[in-house]
């Protein structure tokens, strides 16, 4: 699972930060192929960090529950 969490955050995230650099780098760089990745990764940024949230906070919460005593 962890390994699932690191390639999603990978793949959602490297397009948009390397366009960032670039376009900062030299602002006249355009790629194309850079810009369909991130236009078609930025709608799933939002649902794929609320997967992430939900799956570590679900495994925090049932950790903490196994070591509650009553």
């Amino acid at each position: 699972m962890p390994l699932m969490i690191f390639v999603v955050l990978l793949f959602i995230w490297v397009a948009p930060s390397t366009n960032r650099i670039s376009s900062f780098i030299d602002p006249n760089f355009e790629s194309f192929p850079l810009l369909i990745t991130v236009g078609l990764t930025g709608s799933l940024r939002g649902f794929w960090n609320g997967v992430v949230f939900v799956t570590i906070g679900m495994k925090a919460r049932k950790r903490r529950g196994t070591h509650v005593t009553s």
